[in-house]
């Protein structure tokens, strides 16, 4: 039975590493494949930021609004405490 000495052992090491690390790269490119490019993640979040101020400036429109008719309201029933016209 022949006897293996360190060369051959750094061999079989060298070897394992190349291996795993090439099971690993397919792995990591199987799995990160489906992510955006750089370009696709920036562009979808511009989108989504741009939707985010649109929402933003709507919800103080309408804020807006709500208190205004709330004033209203509150003038109107002063003026009718008892909700009906005399």
């Amino acid at each position: 039975m022949a006897t293996l000495d360190d060369d051959d052992l750094k061999n079989i090491k060298y070897l394992i590493d190349v291996t795993f690390d090439e099971k690993l790269d397919e792995k990591l490119d199987e799995k990160i494949k489906h992510l955006p490019s750089k370009d696709e993640f920036a562009t979808a979040n511009a989108k989504i930021m741009k939707e985010l101020r649109t929402v933003r400036e709507e919800q103080k429109a309408v804020t807006k609004l709500i208190r205004r008719n709330t004033k209203r309201i509150e003038k109107l029933e002063k003026i009718h405490p008892s909700y009906q016209h005399s």
